[in-house]
């Protein structure tokens, strides 16, 4: 929510406009079934610096994906985070590669590190969990070679490759990944895609980065804008490969006017990939690109240009609006020691970062819990028994999910079915990467099941289900669905 002073000064003219968006994309499906894609984000890895805004900047890309361009939701691998192991990735481009159709688009886009491979000579997609040593990197990332090789081999009719990522071998705060890394020698490997493109986010001596005022990096800001059709003359017109590079070529030094680095996108295609028709345009203004130049579209209050801060939550796919929740107003700032999660004596559990309530136990759990004393030969000692749930069915269908939670008398009642965003909130994928089980913090949530949850956001004739045990969201019918409820409020 804006404060009342900050919308007051920017409608004077005193603080800079706001970027637009770039997350939500219109569910226009307009038809791409052969298309095939595999989606790759990672922000957080396990010992090298993290990469700002790449989960957001992979979900964002998957909404044009499946929302806009219409690609079958069951033929886009998203994987972000902890699913960013170098052999997941390969795994998936291999699959995507043999589903796509002739006819169809083969789509590969990815934000995280690059680096050069220790011979100079290829490029290599960084997989998150490597470690700081040439070795570590070399065999825990994905060649670019083989990557162009396996992609250019499909019987796709085009393919498209997008990489926010640079090929120095630097992070995004000009230290190395890895000590020993040589600079990349460009080589003709890119223009080894006959029917295809490659958009590259930096030149390979230089950095990509983020555009903090976005919330997002900056090549990948500037490539959905020009996927809604920003730097089109017909703002609903088609938009070519040569298009998009063209918007990005100015809007990304509109943005990098100042001086605070360089960073240029690079395009590898053959004279037909050039003219491959993305996406058509939504029929919506972009920035500004002249007081972009200037500093009139700044970033927000407390961040500087080229400070990245910290990475928002991820942005989960558009989703219909559920029934009103109960207004409780916002959550009140948790001092910065303060524990995320709080387990109440009522079996619930208080989300500090979200303000949200949450049941504690499942539908389908039906475990008696000791709650503020011990558990000793069955008896519960100096406490009280609490019953998770009251009833030990196994919810099969949207609407009993819904029941459910509106008949919950859990701590005086007044749940309802949570998001689909609010769900993912949950979703803590070290947990399952280092322990196996569910994905959510076992201390919060003892005994979680690792399996799919309800939610209430839908896209007709289909709901939204998350995975606990993989982390994946995913759509899936309303009806003859072994799922979970964990209810909130």
């Amino acid at each position: 929510m804006v404060p009342a002073l900050v919308t007051t000064l920017l409608a004077q003219g005193l603080l800079p406009a706001a970027l637009p968006a770039v997350d939500g994309f219109p569910d226009r499906h307009q038809g791409a079934p052969q298309d095939a894609a595999v989606v790759v984000g990672i922000e957080r890895y396990f010992v090298v610096d993290p990469v700002p805004y790449a989960a957001r900047d992979a979900q964002a890309f998957w909404s044009f994906l499946v929302l806009d361009r219409g690609v079958p939701a069951e033929r886009v691998s998203l994987l972000k985070d902890a699913r960013g192991a170098n052999d997941r990735i390969e795994r998936e481009v291999g699959r995507r590669a043999r589903e796509v159709g002739p006819d169809g688009t083969l789509w590969f886009y990815f934000a995280g590190h690059g680096a050069p491979d220790p011979s100079g000579k290829d490029g290599l997609l960084v997989g998150v969990d490597a470690q700081e040593t040439v070795e570590s990197v070399r065999d825990r990332s994905v060649s670019r070679r083989w990557l162009l090789q396996t992609l250019g081999g499909s019987r796709a009719r085009h393919v498209v490759v997008f990489l926010d990522a640079c090929f120095s071998g630097k992070t995004a705060r000009g230290g190395l990944l890895a000590r020993g890394l040589r600079p990349l020698i460009p080589t003709a490997a890119l223009a080894a895609l006959p029917r295809g493109a490659v958009l590259t986010g930096a030149k390979s001596d230089q950095l990509s980065g983020p555009l903090a005022a976005a919330g997002h990096g900056l090549f990948t800001y500037f490539l959905l804008g020009a996927l809604r059709g920003w730097g089109e003359a017909d703002p609903e017109g088609p938009v070519t490969v040569d298009a998009a590079y063209a918007y990005l070529r100015k809007a990304m030094g509109a943005a990098l006017s100042n001086g605070d680095r360089e960073q240029e996108p690079d395009l590898a295609a053959s004279p037909s990939g050039r003219a491959i028709v993305l996406a058509h345009g939504l029929g919506e203004d972009g920035p500004d690109l002249g007081a972009l130049a200037t500093g009139a579209a700044g970033p927000p209050a407390g961040e500087s240009p080229g400070e990245a801060g910290p990475a928002p939550a991820a942005i989960a796919p558009p989703i219909l609006p559920a029934p009103p929740a109960q207004e409780t107003g916002p959550a009140p700032a948790a001092p910065p020691d303060f524990p995320r999660f709080v387990v109440r004596k009522d079996g619930t559990v208080f989300d500090s970062r979200s303000g949200l309530l949450w049941q504690r136990g499942v539908a389908g759990d039906d475990r008696v819990l000791c709650i503020g004393g011990r558990t000793i030969f069955g008896a519960c000692i100096a406490g009280r028994r609490v019953r998770v749930h009251e009833e030990p069915s196994i919810v099969r269908s949207a609407r009993d999910a819904w029941a459910h939670c509106g008949e919950l008398p859990l701590a005086g009642g007044g749940w309802r079915l949570p998001s689909v965003a609010e769900l993912q909130s949950l979703l803590d994928l070290g947990v399952c990467r280092r322990q196996g089980g569910a994905c959510i913090d076992p201390v919060a949530f003892p005994d979680a099941p690792g399996d799919w949850f309800w939610s209430s956001s839908s896209a007709d004739p289909s709901v939204w289900l998350v995975d606990f045990g993989h982390g994946e969201t995913s759509l899936g019918p309303r009806e003859n669905v072994t799922a979970h409820v964990r209810c909130v409020r």
